[in-house]
């Protein structure tokens, strides 16, 4: 089968019935280019009112997980030139799933009914990794691995599996993986190859690209790969220099940079394998770094993103190792870039931003009830 290049969003608006197919990922198109770049981030502050917009629901009769629309047709996707339009991919807990385009047009807003009503299991069934590369989008959860080329139909995939406190990236022509049950690599987001992982640290808190390796952050551990996700090596944090456990990982400027859980603590490193730690770190002010978004990179700078817990008080470093204060707009959680666009989420909400500082919503949800945004990647796909 032919190749197509990647493409971006037509600019659709909200998602219409479909039917309701089961396909195998034999029937589904491999396409082959795309570009982005993961990192992490946190959460909300203003409420740019003007911007809301409504929520559409997907209104297809059958909404398990197992069930997800009509197989997707390779015939129709698009040749250079390609549409332009740049589209933001968020997942959730009660395995949400929300596709916009840059002006918050909405092309999917899907919602599992079994888990929005239970909030004590609502947070174990979450898409909890989003990615777009390869003209794809790839979600992962534990409602399994779900791929849509046009941001509306999404399929069910046998590999990877249902997994749970996943991350996803796509970076160096390929999407990894990494979970609690493994490792998994592809370059098409269809067909996936399992790496070799042992002992693989429990939740997974951060996953970046960077200096020809993948690196993987866990609880008190993590671990890393040189060889596309092949295979991974165990390494060790300093658990007493780090707060117990890891929060985040970024990279920039030639380095990565791990946040543990407790204030201040963070560690630097460039090759994934050895650490440095300067426990607590502090602002410049002289108090401690306590951003409680994730890691994220603009121009050649981390950017600590503040998080719902710190009122939109975050940091920004060139090295990881000197920080500055920086107020942001809104309470950004998780965070992409791709070309010179930064999307943004907070629990509730799709923000975009030019300097990764200041934040305009595109996406407002007004009933965020154990739906919870949690992931978000921006990139172009096939139609």
């Amino acid at each position: 089968m032919a190749a197509f290049a990647a493409c971006g969003s037509p600019g659709q608006q909200a998602q219409q019935p479909a039917e309701q197919h089961d396909a195998s990922p034999e029937q589904l198109a491999r396409p082959d280019s795309g570009s982005g770049r993961s990192a992490e981030v946190s959460a909300e502050a203003s409420a740019e009112a003007s911007n809301d917009r409504p929520i559409v629901r997907d209104t297809a009769p059958d909404r398990s997980a197992d069930s997800i629309g009509s197989p997707i047709d390779v015939r129709s996707a698009c040749t250079d030139p390609c549409p332009t339009k740049v589209i933001y991919a968020v997942g959730g807990q009660s395995l949400r799933r929300v596709v916009v385009d840059e002006d918050g047009n909405v092309l999917t807003d899907y919602v599992d009914a079994q888990w929005k009503t239970d909030g004590s299991t609502a947070d174990h069934h979450k898409n909890w990794g989003t990615a777009i590369g390869a003209g794809v989008i790839v979600m992962v959860g534990n409602g399994g691995t779900m791929v849509s080329t046009d941001g509306v139909t999404f399929q069910k995939l046998g590999n990877p599996p249902a997994l749970h406190a996943a991350k996803i990236v796509f970076d160096n022509g390929r999407f990894v993986t990494v979970a609690s049950g493994g490792a998994w690599h592809s370059t098409d987001g269809f067909n996936w190859t399992k790496g070799t992982a042992v002992g693989v640290p429990g939740h997974i808190h951060g996953l970046a690209f960077g200096n020809g390796r993948f690196v993987a952050a866990g609880d008190s551990s993590g671990l890393f790969s040189v060889d596309g996700g092949a295979s991974w090596t165990v390494y060790a944090f300093p658990g007493d220099r780090m707060g117990g456990y890891m929060n985040g990982l970024g990279f920039c400027n030639g380095k990565f940079v791990a946040r543990g859980s407790a204030a201040g603590f963070l560690a630097t490193g460039t090759n994934g394998q050895t650490w440095s730690t300067a426990a607590p770190t502090r602002y410049t002010d002289g108090t401690e770094v306590d951003f409680g978004g994730a890691l994220f990179c603009v121009n050649d700078e981390f950017l600590g993103l503040p998080g719902s817990y710190t009122r939109g008080r975050g940091g920004r470093s060139t090295d990881g190792i000197t920080w500055t204060r920086q107020t942001y707009s809104s309470t950004i959680g998780q965070a992409h870039r791709f070309e010179n666009v930064n999307g943004g989420i907070t629990s509730s909400g799709i923000y975009k931003s030019a300097d990764g500082v200041s934040w305009t919503r595109i996406f407002n949800d007004s009933d965020a009830t154990f739906e919870t945004l949690a992931s978000i990647a921006v990139g172009r796909i096939r139609k």
